[in-house]
């Protein structure tokens, strides 16, 4: 709620619905992408149909299109889009998993 206040009492109302269309736009695009990863590298998770490729695709060209005209016409929505993108990426960074650390297993106190 308070970052929700502060954005709206920095900038137009025009401005923060943009940016978040913008975000929204290209985390969605970057999820349906996901369809032809899963198609290409995963053999062993059933297949995404053709439709659903075809459809996919679709909306990723779409997706683009529509963000190259935000970018053309809005310098704040790339600033926008690049800020939540590299916190996103940091964030990441740091949750990402590593290679599980082994921890020795004390022996049981049995009373002697």
């Amino acid at each position: 709620g308070g970052l929700a206040i502060t954005l709206l009492w920095t900038h137009s109302v025009l401005q923060v619905v943009e940016s978040a269309g913008g975000i929204l736009l290209l985390f969605s695009g970057l999820t349906v992408l996901t369809l032809f990863k899963v198609r290409f590298t995963r053999p062993d998770l059933p297949r995404p149909s053709l439709i659903s490729l075809i459809a996919a695709g679709v909306y990723v060209v779409a997706a683009l299109g529509i963000l190259y005209m935000g970018f053309r016409d809005s310098p704040t929505l790339l600033l926008a889009i690049g800020g939540v993108c590299l916190a996103a990426l940091g964030m990441w960074a740091l949750t990402r998993r590593r290679a599980p650390v082994e921890i020795p297993r004390e022996r049981p106190v049995t009373g002697k």
